[in-house]
């Protein structure tokens, strides 16, 4: 069953939820936990927590799209930053492990992945060039 936002045209509060955690770059396992935030008289509003196969069916449909890609942190093995140097390079993504786009789709239509049981869970998801774009259609 429709909702009245999808009926209307506009997107529910699941995707524009789930749009601004792409925004904030967050990992797989905080799609599924939903967010608390305050309102405006300073009391809590709770989003979620969401589906996992509709978080599934909505961050493909935005890969599909060319909107998203992932990655993961930097091997174990890498060493950490120890100057102001190195932080630059660490924070600029030198390290950082893109995911190839096959590795990507199959990790995000597999949501019982995305659990403390797996790192797959600290993937995280980000926009790509075009989903930077003004005009990406996310909603």
């Amino acid at each position: 069953m429709r909702t009245d936002e999808e009926r209307s045209g506009q997107p529910s509060e699941f995707q524009t939820q789930l749009y601004w955690l792409v925004v904030e770059a967050s990992r797989l396992f905080e799609f599924l936990q939903g967010a608390t935030e305050p309102d405006g008289d300073g009391g809590p509003v709770t989003h979620g927590p969401w589906d996992p196969a509709e978080c599934s069916r909505q961050l493909l449909a935005w890969f599909d799209a060319g909107l998203i890609e992932l990655f993961a942190d930097p091997p174990d093995d890498v060493p950490r930053p120890r100057n102001a140097e190195e932080w630059r390079v660490w924070n600029g993504g030198e390290h950082l492990r893109w995911l190839d786009p096959v590795a990507a789709r199959q990790l995000l239509s597999e949501p019982h992945r995305w659990t403390f049981e797996s790192d797959d869970a600290l993937v995280c998801v980000v926009r790509t060039d075009a989903g930077m774009e003004v005009t990406a259609p996310f909603l």
